[in-house]
Formats: C-alpha cells, sequence, structure tokens
C-alpha cells in the first residue's frame, strides 16, 4: 500500500485535533475572561462600600464642623467649649481629635489639651484654607506625621470674620484606627490590599498595614491613580505593575464624593488583588485540561500510527498472497498446457463427455476417429450411442458422483461415416 495512501487519515484526524483542542482553548478563554469579569466586580463592589462608608463619615463630620461655626458666630469662646469639643469627638465615629485655630494659626480650643496654643500656621490643613478661604469647602490635607503620634489627616473649614475675613478653622482629625478597622472589613482575601489614598497620590491607611507606604506617595505620574484622575471617571480597574512594590496587581479605584459634600481634594480607596492567585484555580484547570488534551492528542497519534502499520502488514500479507496464487496459477497453466501439447501429440483419442454422455471436450485424435475435422462438429455427438459401447459407470451416474470415469474404445481407422463395433470398447480396468 502507497505512503500516500494514508494522507487522507491524517488529515481527517489532524483536523479532528485542532477543532477538538480549539475548542478545549476557547473554553478556557472565556473561563479567564470570566473569572477576571467577576474579580473585576467583586474588588469594585468593595471600594464602593468602603467610599460609601468613608463619604458618610465625611458629611458626618461637615455637618459637626459647619455647626460650631455657627455655634462660634453667636457665642464667643465657652469656657466650656473644650469641655464641649471631647463630648463631640468622643461620640463621632473617625475622629480624634477636634480643634479650633485663629487667623494666627493658634489652638483656641480643642478636645486634647496638649494642643492648645501651639500654632500650626505652617501646616498644610491650615495653609489651604488660608490661602484659599471658601466658606463651603472642605478642606482635606495630606497625610502627616501628628505630634500625638502616626500619619493622620485632618478635615477642616474656614471661618470668616464679621467682614468676610479668614478669621481661622475648625479642623477634625481623622482616627486611623477607625479607617483601618473599615478597610480591613472590605478584604475578602489574603493577597487583598485596601487603601485610602488622598487625591496628591500619598497614602493614609493600607491593610495589610505597610509602614513604608504610610504618608508615602506611590502614585507617580503615569502610574494608577494618575490614571484614574486622567480618566475623569468615579470608578476605575487596572491591571499593571504596581508602584513602588513592582508586583503585578489588579486594582480598583473609588472616588470619595457625594452631592453634600464640596471637597477640594477628595480621597480615593483602592482595592487591589494579586492576578496569580485570582488565576489560581483556573491555571490549575489549565494545567489540568491541557495535560490531558495532550494525551489525547497523543493517544490519537499513536492509535492511527498503530493502525496504519496494522493495515500496511495486512497489505503486505495480501500482496505476497496474490503473488502466491499468480505463481501457483501460472504453474498450473503450465502444467495444463504441457500435458495439452503431450495429449495433442499422441496417438489415442481423448474425449470427455458430460452427463449424457456427449463430447464437452476432445482431443485432435479423437476428432480424427469420430470422422470429424474440427472439435466443433463434436458436442452433438452422443459417444455411447455412436460406439454402442456402454458406460462402466453410466455416464449420469459418473456426473452426479463428480468422478471421472474411464472409457476405452478400440476404433480402427475409417471414415467419418463408419461406425466401432460394440466389442471394440471396454471399460479400462
Amino acid at each position: 500500500m502507497k505512503k500516500n495512501a494514508f494522507s487522507p487519515q491524517w488529515l481527517i484526524l489532524g483536523l479532528a485535533l485542532i477543532i477538538f483542542v480549539g475548542a478545549v482553548g476557547f473554553n478556557l478563554y472565556l473561563d479567564r475572561a470570566r473569572t477576571q469579569s467577576r474579580e473585576q466586580e467583586r474588588l469594585l463592589a468593595q471600594t464602593h462600600v468602603a467610599e460609601a462608608n468613608v463619604a458618610q463619615s465625611l458629611i458626618a463630620i461637615n455637618e459637626v464642623l459647619v455647626e460650631l461655626r455657627k455655634q462660634l458666630r453667636q457665642d464667643a469662646l465657652d469656657p466650656n467649649l473644650n469641655r464641649h469639643l471631647r463630648t463631640l469627638a468622643s461620640a463621632m465615629s473617625g475622629v480624634r481629635t477636634l480643634a479650633i485655630y485663629d487667623a494666627a494659626g493658634k489652638v483656641v480650643a480643642s478636645n486634647q489639651p496638649v494642643l492648645l496654643g501651639k500654632n500650626f500656621s505652617q501646616r498644610p490643613y491650615f495653609k489651604a484654607p488660608q490661602q484659599h478661604p471658601d466658606m463651603d469647602m472642605l478642606y482635606i490635607s495630606p497625610p502627616f506625621r501628628s505630634v500625638l503620634g502616626g500619619f493622620v489627616i485632618t478635615v477642616s473649614v474656614s471661618m470668616a470674620g464679621t467682614r468676610g475675613e479668614f478669621s481661622g478653622i475648625i479642623a477634625a482629625t481623622l482616627d486611623p484606627e477607625y479607617f483601618a478597622t473599615l478597610l480591613e472589613s472590605v478584604r475578602y482575601a489574603s493577597d487583598m490590599r485596601t487603601r485610602l489614598i488622598h487625591w496628591d497620590g500619598d497614602v493614609f491607611m493600607e491593610r495589610p498595614s505597610n509602614d513604608d507606604t504610610s504618608g508615602n506617595t506611590p502614585a507617580e505620574p503615569g502610574a494608577f491613580l494618575a490614571r484614574h484622575k486622567d480618566s475623569g471617571q468615579s470608578q476605575n480597574i487596572f491591571t499593571s505593575i504596581a508602584v513602588p512594590a513592582g508586583d503585578r496587581r489588579m486594582i480598583a479605584f473609588q472616588t470619595v464624593a457625594s452631592s453634600q459634600l464640596k471637597l477640594d481634594k477628595p480621597l480615593v480607596v483602592t482595592a487591589s488583588r494579586d492576578p496569580g492567585e485570582i488565576y489560581a484555580v483556573w491555571r490549575k484547570d489549565l494545567i489540568t485540561d491541557g495535560t490531558t488534551s495532550g494525551l489525547i492528542v497523543l493517544a490519537s497519534i499513536l492509535a492511527l500510527h498503530a493502525f496504519q502499520r496494522r493495515q500496511r502488514e495486512s497489505s503486505r500479507q495480501l500482496d505476497e498472497a496474490t503473488e502466491a496464487l499468480h505463481a501457483t496459477h501460472a504453474l498450473i497453466k503450465e502444467s495444463e498446457e504441457k500435458h495439452r501439447a503431450i495429449i495433442e501429440t499422441t496417438d489415442t483419442g481423448y474425449v470427455i463427455l458430460n452427463g449424457n454422455g456427449q463430447v464437452n471436450d476432445a482431443n485432435g485424435e479423437y476428432v480424427r476417429l469420430s470422422g470429424h475435422s474440427r472439435l466443433a462438429d463434436t458436442p452433438h455427438l452422443n459417444v455411447t450411442r455412436q460406439t454402442r459401447c456402454p458406460i462402466y459407470p453410466p455416464s449420469g451416474r459418473i456426473h452426479r458422483m463428480k468422478k471421472i470415469s474411464t472409457l476405452v474404445c478400440e476404433m480402427p481407422e475409417r471414415s467419418a461415416s463408419s461406425r466401432p463395433d460394440a466389442e471394440q470398447c471396454r471399460p479400462a480396468t
């Protein structure tokens, strides 16, 4: 069998395996896309939950600060104001310090006695409202190291005198522990990282805690926060190299915003995960399906190869048998030709009869003895009647028994019209 006879089989197998592997690969691609989409939706949902809580805290703090400003307009500094501020701070979630600053930046009232009389006019949280006073604005400072310890953010509102001039600020320092608990509550995986970041890029709070990033700026131009700010969207999600850690992260961004707040610089909540952990289950499926598919492909190729090898062996054996049969036929034909030549050259007449005693075949001598010139003239002859010589056993029985019987007829030379005598025929012994 020619080698190219197997080409269609390999072509069909190749197409089938391509379709099979393509289907497996496409299914894995869809699984990965579904995993990515599901994780993105979950990260965005968690950042939205954290953002809603942060926004609600800022709304509550803003209402308290505005109310204090109204009270200070109506009354002079109350000697019990410090006690009132302590009561408010202890009752408010997310606030560690409440303080009132005069136009020079000196603390005139606070729930923290250690701050009274100190001047913080150089702090960014005082400079921003001093330089750009807006009675409707809630100012949010970048994270800084407080004199009371730790990195904090201060939110403040500006105060104006009777002529509208800047007269100081009322500020609330956010409690890091409260926001740490909030960020921890939205984590659902060990590799998940949540952050509360100032709009300028400084990290206020991170969970799990990383002291190296508190108060630092991980969002250089072109990094995640810059891309989020440039997009103009309140929500975004990216997958790239995180700065400065250098690890690959999927990060969701949610800007803290509310129609009830006018912020000079908002906060941003982020939630991120390691793609290696996100796709861990999918990667196992990839290895399992890939290995299984590879084994199926290998088994299919080996099976077809073994099948074709058996086909080639069967074809070889058939070719050998055919050649042997042709050789046997050639030998038989050669033997027949030899015997025919012998019979045709002998002076004895040979005849083959059918069941009715009629001639089927005969040699030339018999044709001559029977008085004919051609074999074609002899089939109508009935030898038993012509020679009046009985056949033992009778020719009909010979035909039915499928046996060969020999009848010897001694026929002297005579013309075609002469007939042998019955006494001249005898069965052969």
